[in-house]
């Protein structure tokens, strides 16, 4: 299993699947190594191949929030909007501080046009940790797109202070508001 993670950690990923899947023949209801296999698969693009090694996963131990993230962004990249949307809360309901599944709910929503609810979701990372700089980058986004310029300014801040970049291009669209706060 470490193998696996290993040889995928190095960009071998074929050696990667084998090694997951030697440890599945050792120990067969190696609920990670599945989940691993499936998550490798959705990361080269094969989404169904990846999604049936996440529930694989699931059948053997349904409380594994990272299966559930998997599964989310695998139906996303597969158009699957509302199927993405429902993993990703259940991945969220496992583990409540799971940052990256807060920011992908959060851009689900945005992209179905729920901006309150991708707003309050980005929100409830950087409140989780103020150190997370995508979920500011993104909240300055749209709250920049909302005309709520200060708010935007108040996240690029962070990026900055952070040690973060921010387009130059972004911060010129802002530079007129960035006195006005």
């Amino acid at each position: 299993y470490h193998l696996g993670n290993i040889y995928c950690d190095a960009q071998d990923i074929q050696l990667g699947i084998r090694m997951y899947l030697k440890a599945i023949q050792i120990i067969p209801r190696y609920a990670e190594a599945y989940n691993n296999i499936g998550n490798t698969y959705i990361l080269m693009g094969r989404n169904e191949e990846g999604i049936k090694y996440c529930q694989l996963a699931l059948g053997i131990d349904d409380s594994m929030s990272h299966a559930y993230y998997n599964l989310g962004n695998a139906y996303y990249n597969l158009g699957q909007k509302a199927k993405s949307i429902e993993m990703l809360k259940k991945s969220i309901k496992l583990n409540p501080v799971y940052l990256e599944a807060y920011n992908n709910l959060a851009s689900g929503y945005a992209e179905a046009g729920n901006l309150d609810e991708a707003i309050r979701l980005w929100n409830q990372c950087v409140k989780l940790d103020p150190n997370f700089m995508v979920a500011h980058f993104n909240l300055a986004v749209f709250y920049f797109e909302r005309k709520e310029y200060a708010l935007a300014i108040k996240h690029c801040d962070r990026i900055l202070a952070l040690g973060g970049q921010v387009d130059s291009r972004f911060l010129e669209k802002l530079k007129p508001y960035w006195n006005k706060r």
